[in-house]
């Protein structure tokens, strides 16, 4: 039933969403605020699929079930019976299919052409007003005139390379900077985001590794717990990660979430590791309410 609803509901999302409790003006196609955390400019509706398509930088990415669900509280199953209501009063607009191969060309050609970041320049400035030191990795680079969407400019960036499990190229993460380091925004780059990615900010030693939500909040336990840290992105993506081969004992840097959200995921995360990989996981919460390990 699931997915001939979805079937139906295909194309017509623009038009259905407002009847379920997602006000129109998150569905511009722009970053702005998100219905679901109330971020005030990491969510995006993109629609290419047809399916109610989105991504925010905190909660996630999803289809339009998924984000009437998240965004309301209501049951999938409610949401469901609702959409086959009510998609016979809504037109369906043609669906344009997503140019694979030329989103993957401008994510590699961003991090190709990405340098690795100055000592004077804005990623370091950033990196040591947040953590109070420069850094290094080789997942992150700088790109000095790096096109920022919403505000129609280009600026700097920092640019954190996103693989899969493998360690194959799938993604680029994005944090625009002014030219003195201060944070202006982050995103990810159009294109796909496989269950299990991360920024490999370090390689496993000795078969430990650890894993963060945020690239600040794993550069932060890699300093605090000695240990090397990878940057799921988002507390979805946490839970969804995918061990790399070698690995024996995980750390999972959670945050303490006053919605518990990031608690949540690295217990979720932390399970999966002992009954699918069969790994030693640890959980890590930092003990104040409402921060990260950054903080």
């Amino acid at each position: 039933m699931n997915q001939s609803v979805r079937e139906i509901a295909k194309g017509r999302w623009r038009g259905l969403l407002p009847e379920l409790g997602v006000a129109s003006t998150y569905l511009n196609k722009r970053h702005g605020p998100c219905p679901i955390c109330g971020g005030k400019d990491r969510f995006r509706f993109d629609d290419k699929n047809g399916v109610g398509d989105w991504i925010c930088n905190s909660c996630g990415s999803g289809d339009g079930v998924m984000l009437v669900a998240k965004a309301t509280g209501k049951p999938v199953g409610d949401i469901l019976e609702r959409v086959k209501a009510l998609a016979g009063t809504v037109a369906a607009t043609p669906v344009k299919e997503r140019d694979t191969a030329k989103e993957m060309h401008a994510i590699k050609s961003l991090w190709e052409r990405a340098q690795r970041p100055a000592d004077d320049g804005p990623v370091q400035a950033y990196l040591n007003r947040r953590l109070g030191r420069p850094w290094r990795s080789n997942a992150i680079r700088e790109v000095m005139d790096c096109w920022e969407a919403g505000s129609q400019t280009r600026m700097p960036a920092m640019v954190a390379a996103v693989t899969d499990p493998d360690g194959s190229l799938v993604n680029c993460h994005l944090t625009y900077l002014t030219p003195d380091g201060q944070k202006v925004t982050r995103r990810v780059m159009p294109g796909s985001l496989p269950e299990g990615c991360c920024i490999r900010l370090w390689e496993p030693r000795d078969g430990v590794l650890g894993v963060a939500e945020g690239i600040e909040t794993a550069m932060a336990a890699a300093a605090r717990f000695k240990l090397p840290v990878v940057a799921a992105i988002n507390a979805n993506r946490l839970a969804a990660w995918e061990p790399p081969a070698g690995v024996k004992e995980v750390y999972v840097f959670g945050d303490n979430d006053e919605s518990y959200t990031g608690q949540a995921a690295a217990y979720n995360l932390a399970r999966k590791l002992v009954l699918k990989h069969n790994l030693i996981a640890h959980v890590m919460i930092p003990p104040e309410g409402g921060t990260d390990w950054a903080d």
